[in-house]
Formats: C-alpha cells, structure tokens, sequence
C-alpha cells in the first residue's frame, strides 16, 4: 500500500519481497524489519519520486510539505529544459508579481521596469488568500495557486526555513533604498534539504513592484513571497524572506505591492 508521513505521500505501491534462499519466511520464527524514509525529494504531480532534472520533477518535498521548484507565473516548468535550481539564477525562473489579495499577476520578469499602468492602490480584503485560519488554512478563491496548490501559510514557510541550510548565488546589492537593483537575474536564495544535500528549492531575488505605481524596486537585493495571511486591523499581509548572507525571516508589507509567490501543495 502508500505510505504517508506527515503532509507526504508516496503514491506507489510497497511490496517487500522476503526470499529467503526461496524459502521466504518460515512459521514459528520472529523476524525483525527495519525501515529507514528519508521523505526529502524530487517528485512529479502524482508525488512519484523523480530525478531532479526529470521532464515532470517539477516539486520538491522537504520536512513532509510538497514545493513547487518554480515561482508561479514561469512559462517552462520542466526540469529538464528549464533547470529550477540553474547557477547562477536566470530571468525565465523569476515568474510573476502578485498584490496580496488578487488572482491576477500585476507584472512579470519581461515586463520592463517602468510603471504600471492602471496599478491598483487600493489593499484586498482580508481573508482574500485564506478561508480558514493561520494554523489550518483553507484555500480561497481568489489564491492564485493552480489546482491542488495554494499560497503557504506562515507556519509552513517557517518549517521550510528549519528544515533547510540557506546559501545564496549570483550578484547582490544591498537592501536600501529604491533604486531599480540589477538587470542580470542570477541572484537567488538557496534552501538545501538538512537530510539530503542534492535537494534544494531555490527562490530568484526577485524584488518587488512598487506601492505607487508598480516600478521596479530592488531587485536582486531580496528573494521575499507573499504568505496567505494578513496582519489584521490594517493594510499589511506576510511574507517569508530570503537574503544574500543566509538569513531569513518572516515579516509583512503593504498588500498593494508586487511580489513573487511560491505555491505550496493543498494538503
């Protein structure tokens, strides 16, 4: 049958296959059996184990919860055209900007880095990206997640974050001011799996779409997505946050801005 551990399930069939010099197992002797998962690992949309650059290993499964490789709003999401994991990071793995709260993306790696025409300055709701609460979060309509995935909630962003050693790749600037940042997209924070080295989710230093009127800002200075939640009573929603030296947090910032999203699988 499956086997599942925590969030993870591995869709195959296990059969054990005892033979014993073609004897198998004999009556009236114990036997003990020992088991060793390691869940870390590249899958496919069925959750079979794969290869990282398989054509279909488009997640990767780190402390029980299912990734996607790639932001949302990237074209090619095959491994083995489209590298997720690429060194340094290029422009076809930094996806979409999204203001908290909408469906729909507000800009793109490829839109330019001037303003926005038409930018919506107003705040979502709250409850636009979540249903149900910050400890069991239920998808809403407006998630702008594909079917069977959804925003991650803060809680799951920070399991991510324990679970995983954090390194950077690519050029920086620092993270001051609101200057445009840089145009060469090879930045990128890296969180490696602490069980299995080879597994890794890398997340482009995208910056984000301004407040105003959705210029460009920083980017190449931080790798920060939207979370599902607002911070009540007021116009700010979280997000998980990745650096250049490692470090990483969570915090919040004006739903009106551009950001990336990572989705998380719906479990």
């Amino acid at each position: 049958g499956e086997i599942k551990i925590g969030h993870d399930v591995n869709a195959q069939a296990v059969n054990f296959n005892f033979s014993n010099a073609g004897l198998g197992l004999k009556p009236g002797f114990s036997y003990t059996m020992k088991l060793r998962f390691n869940s870390d690992r590249f899958v496919n949309a069925s959750n079979v184990t794969r290869s990282s650059t398989d054509a279909d290993a488009r997640y990767a499964v780190i402390g029980g919860h299912r990734w996607d490789r790639y932001n949302l709003g990237v074209t090619n999401v095959s491994p083995a055209a489209n590298n997720p994991d690429a060194v340094p990071s290029v422009q076809a793995l930094y996806g979409n900007y999204y203001q908290w709260g909408r469906q729909a993306a507000v800009a793109n790696a490829y839109s330019g880095d001037g303003a926005i025409a038409g930018w919506d300055t107003s705040s979502a709701p709250d409850g636009s990206w979540n249903n149900g609460t910050a400890a069991a979060p239920v998808k809403a309509a407006l998630d702008p997640c594909g079917t069977g995935d959804r925003v991650p909630s803060q809680a799951e962003y920070t399991r991510l974050g324990n679970y995983t050693r954090h390194t950077s790749i690519g050029n920086w600037i620092p993270n001051t001011g609101t200057s445009t940042g840089l145009s060469d997209f090879t930045a990128a924070h890296i969180m490696t799996s602490r069980k299995s080295s080879d597994i890794k989710l890398s997340f482009p230093a995208a910056g984000h779409r301004s407040t105003v009127n959705g210029v460009q800002v920083l980017r190449q200075a931080t790798a920060i997505y939207w979370l599902n939640m607002e911070v009540g009573g007021n116009d700010r929603a979280l997000q998980g946050r990745g650096f250049e030296n490692g470090s990483w947090d969570t915090q919040n910032y004006f739903k009106r801005a551009g950001y990336p999203v990572r989705c998380i699988q719906d479990k």
